[in-house]
């Protein structure tokens, strides 16, 4: 066991050096933040186990550390119960549905984290990866909020902080509702040009290109529940691997008001007499935005009004029964 205050001040926001937690194999290998391990419950492929390590990186984007250099040991963890013995860097370890503490989770989205030893163990922060059970027993509705940008798997160091929270959506009061405008806000009559804020307050909330905010999505394994992920702006846009690959046209947002509604960071359009904002997207959808900032998909893809968005890396068909499609 951990000597008494192992932990205390850790994992510090100021450490150097950077424990990331990678999937090395297992089921959907191309999304390494995620362990889906779902048994034999589901339309998907069977998979009991997944293996992960731990990657050391600089805080200043340098390479990936020797593991022989790093003076500490780590253990796997996930809510609080510890899921391996302490190792050494890279840790390479299966996490198996029949371990013991495993088996004791209930269903759902848990954060894999590790927890650190040794005289070094200040020097270093962790970057939790997603562990999903999915075995038809108990669900938790609470999920992890974990940071870092998920877009490029070995370089998402970006960092608002190592600590993992976790949410419900009976906590967070989950509501569809849209944000007023300010005050000062009016209707456009003609284009705006710079006027400031006007612009870009009717395109709000977005995020920096490569950096997700969180979002709620559907898990196919879990119809009708929904999980909080990182949403990167870019997958929304114009994701010329999963149309060439799969037939993705585009991965669809959501129509609706302000903070419900979304479009693309890359768009082009022309303001109408009535003050909307009539735009194609890049690869996607025309949609009309009116000047409050409510947004209706005109033609092409688009979420269903009852469903949220779905892991841009399913099949055609899981992704296809949360969309419709608006016109051609």
């Amino acid at each position: 066991m951990v000597p008494a205050g192992a932990q205390t001040n850790f994992p510090s926001p100021y450490a150097p050096f950077k424990l990331i937690l990678r999937k090395t194999a297992g089921l959907e290998p191309q999304d390494e933040r995620w362990l889906h391990l779902n048994g034999a419950v589901t339309n998907a492929v069977p998979t009991n186990s997944a293996q992960v390590q731990v990657l050391i990186r600089g805080t200043d984007f340098s390479d990936v550390i020797d593991p022989a250099t790093s003076g500490i040991q780590v253990r796997y963890a996930a809510r609080g119960v510890a899921l391996s013995d302490w190792m050494v860097p890279p840790a390479l370890f299966t996490v198996h549905l029949t371990n013991a503490a495993v088996d004791a989770l209930p269903d759902g989205v848990h954060a894999l984290e590790v927890e650190v030893n040794g005289a070094r163990r200040l020097e270093y922060q962790f970057h939790a990866c997603f562990l999903h059970l999915h075995r038809g027993r108990a669900r938790t509705n609470s999920v992890p909020l974990i940071e870092g940008d998920d877009s490029v798997a070995d370089q998402n160091i970006e960092s608002y902080g190592p600590s993992v929270q976790y949410v419900s959506p009976e906590s967070v009061a989950r509501r569809r509702h849209g944000f007023a405008l300010p005050t000062s806000m009016t209707p456009w009559t003609q284009a705006p040009h710079l006027e400031p804020g006007l612009y870009l307050e009717a395109v709000t909330p977005h995020s920096a290109l490569f950096q997700p905010v969180q979002m709620w999505w559907d898990l196919p394994e879990n119809p009708g529940q929904s999980y909080v992920r990182g949403f990167p702006p870019k997958h929304g846009e114009d994701p010329r691997p999963l149309r060439a690959t799969t037939g993705h046209e585009k991965f669809p947002m959501r129509d609706g008001p302000v903070g419900i509604g979304w479009a693309s960071t890359y768009i082009g359009g022309q303001v109408d007499t009535n003050g909307a904002l009539i735009f194609a997207e890049i690869g996607g959808r025309v949609a009309m935005m009116h000047a409050d900032g409510t947004i209706l998909t005109l033609a092409g893809w688009r979420v269903r009004p009852d469903r949220d968005p779905v892991w841009h890396q399913r099949t055609v068909a899981e992704v296809r029964a949360n969309m419709e499609l608006r016109g051609t």
